[in-house]
């Protein structure tokens, strides 16, 4: 009988270890799902379901919508009329941002990256329209730029 259950007990063991292992309970993965679709000056962009109570602010320069979970910030800053290469021009002016990569494609749409202090940016045209994206830093930029944009 000893033997009987001691490899039961093994057996249940190594199941265990293997489930573990895979991520099927604890320490597995979070798949955020960009579920919630916004509509930024006639562009649709996804957002994580968890986001929510978007604000809009025009300040003149630009059209700004906040995004918030309670703890992290997603926006989307419009331009109307102006370019991405005058974006950065003025952004590079500020001193602000740093960490400047040009020509980087995330799902098929083509920008530059940076950092401030707390966040970081992708600045893009999309459909005529110069955007930025703007997320807190403690967002996973390189997971979640390429699904907001819808890929």
């Amino acid at each position: 009988m000893n033997k009987k259950y001691g490899k039961i007990s093994l057996i249940l063991l190594v199941v265990l270890a293997t489930v573990l292992v895979s991520g099927c309970i604890g320490g597995g993965t979070d798949e955020t799902k960009f579920t919630k679709t916004v509509n930024v000056e006639g562009v649709t962009f996804y957002l994580p379901e968890t986001f929510s109570n978007e604000e809009k602010t025009s300040t003149g320069k630009n059209i700004q919508y906040s995004f918030s979970d309670g703890s992290s910030t997603i926006m989307i800053f419009n331009y109307p009329g102006a370019s991405k290469e005058l974006i950065l021009s003025q952004l590079k002016d500020t001193g602000e941002v740093s960490d400047i990569r040009e020509d980087v494609t995330y799902a098929g749409v083509s920008g530059h990256t940076m950092i401030t202090a707390q966040t970081n940016l992708f600045l893009f045209e999309k459909n005529g329209k110069t955007f930025i994206i703007e997320m807190s830093s403690d967002i996973n930029f390189e997971e979640y730029i390429p699904k907001i944009l819808g890929n």
